[in-house]
């Protein structure tokens, strides 16, 4: 019922566009159709009187008072004070009697607060008298969930009291709508475990009128009776956005994809999308409604719990838009609310490795249907053959490796090499590493990939061989000098491997002779071999020849005169010494010529004057030759001689 009008305090005769009443507002003929306040000025000529109460009502304040003192309601109007919390100044609004509402049957007046739009039409919400009251691990527990030592913690704990705090807190009340807010059970070394209680199933929407719901509650915060209408209003729990009418028991969440990938909060993760093309349905409003998930694998059955594996965010970037994401672990997992979970470990293996097969999905949304997805995890194989390289001075990378999903290949992951020293791959190395010539060990592995999981091969053999060195040698001719003369230094590339020469003395090198025995003049062979090192084989050079010729021979003489009486001819013929020689080479002989009284003897070289040679001076040419050798050739040499016989 509206109180009443203020028209009948105007002054008759004077309906202009604005009139002054008494010395403060000024008020408007619109003043009688809108609720905005029309002064800030306190009016003298009108009775304050205050709404000093309120009560938040469907997110609203609303503020109220009992009139019933109040007898001249055309001398009155309404006052609302707000105080701002930060300034600590109070503001005051003043409302005409028209701008106010009262509550049917009672003195109570009301008024939304100054600024804010009063609720109005239908609302909507969930009657908590129909839902019964629950906890998720008696929740989990009727669904034929395994819960680990029956512990409710196991589901409930979110540890870490800085991430749940900073991060989540307003998360997990959004995720649980409907349920007891979360409270602190018991803090522990800076571990806060929260239990999530409460959780009302089977609820159903219910709409009602906003001015009863808003009587209602004004009447329960004054201590007022309330009708059997405005009790049942109560009774609902109003939608986040009560004046819109929810979709959820009409519109069911369609599932576009679900698929099984790698996780950065556990060994992998399952993620299902929804088409939100769907009428009536939006993602944010099912996610706030969101309050339980499951997986199978069709023995097994575990529950998840919110923000340790169950995930679901509005993100502008669109990485999480429209999907829930459920990462699964066996044993500690990671990400900012790390915590031990054992609730999966059905799903392992004996290496802790999720299980190929399929695994279905049950998501449960108050207000919605559940929805299931199943997702088939396929196994991976990697499989990769022993390798062999060549050394070539830089880091040699395997490759090779093969990955099969059932039978058929696949190239969409990347193919990770780890690298060892040992066969049993206990000591790891870097690929840098791998450069010296040598035998290595190697593992390739795949990460987890869309509905495949990852895999590794067995250890494989990586093998760098030697290169090949190369050693060359050039051929040599040189003059007998009497020393033993050795090869030219190889050229040499690759090895650093020490350098050897063997010499023979014959091109096809089967007779093979010491270095010391390369002296005489004659035609050698050598061959030089470099010993292998750490990267490099050995080689063995070309045959090269070694070619000594023969020193020029030479002849040194001279000759002295000499002197033989004519006395001692007259009986004999006599024999003198007037040449010496000295020789590089064969056998001397000699010759003379040029005077018939003297002769030579060709090996010695003595000179013989003939019997009865006249007194006289006699000279001759004396040639002396040298026979060649095997390390010297033949030489001559021709000096010329005197002999004077005398008295």
């Amino acid at each position: 019922m509206k109180s009443n009008s203020i028209i009948s305090k105007l002054v008759a005769g004077t309906l202009s566009a604005a009139m002054v009443l008494g010395s403060g507002a000024i008020y408007t003929l619109a003043d009688e159709d809108t609720s905005t306040p029309y002064s800030t000025e306190d009016n003298t000529s009108l009775t304050d009187v205050a709404m000093s109460s309120s009560t938040s009502i469907g997110g609203i304040t609303y503020y109220y008072v009992d009139a019933s003192s109040v007898t001249n309601f055309s001398t009155v109007e309404f006052r609302v004070d707000v105080t701002n919390r930060r300034s600590s100044t109070t503001t005051s609004y003043y409302y005409p009697s028209t701008a106010v509402t009262q509550i049917s049957g009672t003195n109570y007046y009301y008024v939304a607060a100054p600024g804010s739009t009063p609720l109005s039409g239908a609302l909507y919400g969930y009657d908590d008298e129909t839902g019964t009251a629950t906890t998720y691990a008696d929740f989990y527990s009727s669904k034929g969930v395994t819960i680990s030592g029956s512990a409710q913690e196991e589901f409930d704990a979110v540890t870490s009291a800085t991430n749940y705090t900073s991060h989540h807190a307003g998360d997990i009340s959004s995720l649980v709508t409907f349920g007891t807010s979360s409270t602190t059970d018991e803090t522990t070394n800076e571990t806060t475990t929260t239990y999530i209680n409460g959780l009302k199933l089977g609820r159903t929407v219910e709409s009602v009128d906003a001015d009863t719901y808003v009587e209602a509650g004004i009447k329960s915060a004054a201590g007022l009776a309330l009708t059997t209408e405005q009790e049942e209003a109560l009774a609902l729990t109003l939608k986040e956005n009560p004046t819109v009418a929810p979709s959820a028991t009409e519109v069911t969440p369609v599932v576009s994809t679900a698929s099984y990938t790698s996780s950065k909060y556990g060994t992998g993760e399952f993620v299902i999308s929804f088409d939100d093309t769907v009428d009536g349905w939006t993602w944010s409003e099912y996610w706030d409604n969101v309050y339980a998930a499951t997986i199978s694998d069709g023995t097994n059955t575990a529950g998840t719990v919110h923000w340790i594996d169950l995930y679901g965010e509005m993100s502008t970037s669109g990485a999480h838009y429209n999907k829930l994401e459920i990462s699964v672990n066996n044993g500690e997992s990671v990400g900012s609310n790390a915590a031990t979970v054992t609730r999966f470990a059905d799903f392992y293996d004996d290496n802790n490795e999720l299980k190929a097969g399929d695994y279905t999905i049950t998501v449960y949304a108050e207000g919605y249907e559940t929805i299931t997805a199943t997702v088939t995890v396929k196994a991976s194989t990697v499989s990769l053959d022993d390798m062999t390289a060549v050394y070539t001075g830089e880091a040699i990378s395997a490759d090779g490796a093969k990955v099969t999903v059932g039978e058929d290949e696949d190239t969409s992951r990347t193919v990770t090499y780890t690298y060892y020293k040992d066969a049993q791959g206990t000591q790891k190395i870097n690929a840098s590493e791998i450069v010296n010539a040598g035998t290595y060990y190697v593992k390739a592995s795949v990460s987890t990939g869309t509905n495949m999981l990852p895999a590794e091969s067995d250890i494989a053999k990586l093998t760098i061989t030697k290169a090949d060195s190369q050693i060359t040698l050039a051929d040599k001719t040189v003059i007998y000098t009497g020393k033993a003369v050795a090869a030219d230094t190889a050229t040499v590339s690759g090895s650093t491997g020490a350098v050897t020469y063997n010499y023979y003395t014959d091109k096809a090198c089967t007779k093979e002779i010491k270095a010391a025995q390369v002296v005489n003049a004659g035609t050698y062979y050598v061959k030089a071999t470099v010993a292998a090192d750490t990267n490099y084989a050995s080689a063995t050079s070309n045959v090269a020849k070694i070619t000594i010729k023969k020193a020029a021979g030479s002849i040194s003489a001279k000759a002295t005169t000499k002197k033989v009486k004519v006395k001692k001819l007259k009986k004999k013929a006599i024999k003198l010494s007037v040449v010496s020689a000295s020789k590089t080479g064969g056998k001397l002989t000699y010759s003379i010529s040029g005077s018939k009284k003297l002769s030579i003897n060709k090996n010695t070289g003595k000179i013989t004057v003939k019997k009865k040679t006249k007194k006289g001076t006699y000279a001759a040419k004396v040639t002396i030759k040298s026979q060649a050798t095997t390390n010297y050739t033949a030489a001559s040499k021709t000096i010329e001689v005197k002999v004077k016989v005398v008295k």
